[in-house]
């Protein structure tokens, strides 16, 4: 299907130079025929929907399948170091559990990360390829900062503010 005109984000891709160094160009926009990897249009705030609807799942109010369905997907498959489960890659982040999806394509780099114990969730989007690790310090930026928030869990590393004496 035809995403409609201004509907996408111009995106851009580095390429080399012959120089040994590159320059930036915008990303062509077509169907690379490898459905379903690199062929799915989305935004943020559609993302964020899919993020708050694994939340409702994590509480039993899911109207799109039950708990145990994502249970199942959330389970290692066919890999002895258990990163991947059905459609979505498994880790951990600071002692939590995540469930998520990353990729990049032509232009694009992503990054959908969620906890679901704490039901926390970021979505990072970028339009230019190549760019995975900035995506992934972003998202665990944010992933911080949530959990900051919500549960006043600091970063380990983060130092104390260091009392103030009353008498200076």
């Amino acid at each position: 299907r035809e995403v409609p005109g201004g509907r996408v984000i111009p995106s851009h891709m580095r390429i080399a130079d012959r120089k040994g160094g590159f320059f930036r160009a915008e990303a062509p926009l077509f169907d690379l025929g490898t459905i379903p990897a690199g062929n799915l249009f989305t935004t943020a705030p559609d993302l964020a929907k899919f993020l708050v609807e694994l939340a409702r799942a994590m509480r039993g109010e899911s109207t799109l399948l039950r708990p145990s369905t994502f249970s199942e997907m959330w389970k290692p498959q066919l890999d002895p170091a258990g990163a991947f489960g059905l459609g979505f890659s498994l880790g951990r982040f600071r002692g939590h559990r995540t469930v998520g999806h990353s990729g990049a394509v032509y232009g694009h780099s992503t990054a959908l990360v969620f906890l679901p114990e704490t039901q926390l969730g970021v979505v990072i989007l970028a339009n230019e390829d190549i760019v995975n690790a900035r995506v992934g310090r972003l998202a665990d930026l944010a992933l911080s900062l949530l959990l900051e928030a919500k549960t006043g869990e600091k970063p380990p590393g983060t130092p104390e503010p260091a009392p103030v004496d009353p008498g200076t």
